[in-house]
């Protein structure tokens, strides 16, 4: 009943080999470098708070801000590591894979905030210029750039086949460029005094959070809301299966979400009309497994095959299930 019986088969449709199936050396390596890389952005957003406040730059302090954002985006993907290899309780019966996610949207929440203060008093600032001690607030800006480049470097390994680290690895890269527009504007302030400059780089990287943290919002909203991933076509989907497995006449009680990142699950109805063997039923179930996660990325998949018995070609054409899951003929 299958379509391939010599391939090799996921087993039950459980798969979350991108999380658990590393090596222990690999999440141990990783783990050390978004180790490394929290406590090089960590100490370096405390020095770009406490030298924006005491050179009475803003846009240090909003870089300071943004590289907040990173903080928090490399221990959500270290803590997110930590925990998944971890047992939970059995009333946990997907783990705590989703603590990545609540900790996403209170951070999102947390850095809208910032963006917004930090909006604010720049406005604030373009009205009634603060002096600045421009030499202080470019050492310390080349000083934030440079950190940048070695966590990237420190990042770069790790971020190439992990969509966790991947991510805050481009974290990382837009604050290299925030970075830049500090260096910037000191550079300006230094040689034409224009103190405006400061509070427009402010705006800027407010604005490049307030965009960061919107997005994520929506993107953590979207996964909490077991709405189908992004890049998904139900549709398209059901008519792939379909058109992959002759067998399946009709996808039905489709349901796809995202548990946290990167890991998708998938239930659903597959209606056939030959023969209902268990062992025909398994083969199938275990190739439409294969297709899923081997094309899809589907790691998590629960199908329940339906048999019906057609007595003609139109009344198969025309039968169409129920949304209940109870069959019944469309001409009814």
């Amino acid at each position: 009943m299958g379509t391939d019986k010599e391939r090799p088969t996921p087993g039950h449709g459980h798969h979350f080999e991108h999380r658990e199936g590393d090596s222990a050396t690999y999440r141990r390596m990783t783990r050390t470098r978004l180790l490394l890389g929290i406590l090089l952005t960590g100490s370096m957003m405390v020095v770009e708070l406490i030298g924006g406040i005491l050179t009475g730059s803003l846009a240090l302090v909003s870089d300071a801000g943004h590289m907040l954002t990173h903080f928090l985006a490399l221990s959500i993907a270290l803590a997110a590591i930590i925990i998944a290899t971890r047992s939970a309780p059995r009333r946990y019966t997907f783990g705590y894979y989703r603590i990545e996610i609540l900790g996403g949207l209170f951070n999102a929440i947390f850095v809208f905030i910032i963006s917004i203060f930090i909006l604010i008093e720049a406005v604030q600032r373009l009205l009634i210029p603060v002096p600045i001690l421009v030499p202080e607030l470019l050492l310390i800006a080349v000083l934030g750039f440079i950190v940048n480049l070695v966590t990237m470097l420190i990042l770069h390994g790790s971020s190439q086949g992990d969509h966790n680290v991947k991510g805050a690895f481009l974290h990382v890269i837009s604050d290299t460029f925030s970075s830049i527009g500090v260096i910037i504007a000191a550079v300006v302030i230094l040689f034409t005094g224009w103190l405006f400059i400061d509070p427009f780089v402010s705006i800027f990287i407010a604005i490049i959070i307030l965009l960061w943290g919107v997005q994520l919002i929506r993107t953590t909203a979207r996964i909490l809301l077991q709405s189908a991933p992004a890049g998904y076509d139900l549709d398209e989907l059901e008519k792939e299966i379909i058109d992959n497995f002759p067998e399946i006449h009709h996808v039905h009680d489709v349901h796809l979400w995202e548990l946290t990142s990167g890991v998708y699950c998938i239930s659903m109805h597959l209606l056939v009309s030959e023969d209902c063997s268990v062992s025909a039923t398994q083969q199938l179930i275990d190739n439409v497994n294969y297709f899923l996660c081997e094309k899809h990325g589907i790691q998590h998949t629960t199908i329940q095959v339906e048999c019906h018995a057609f007595d003609t070609e139109e009344e198969m054409n025309t039968f169409v299930p129920s949304p209940n899951g109870h069959e019944h003929d469309h001409e009814h």
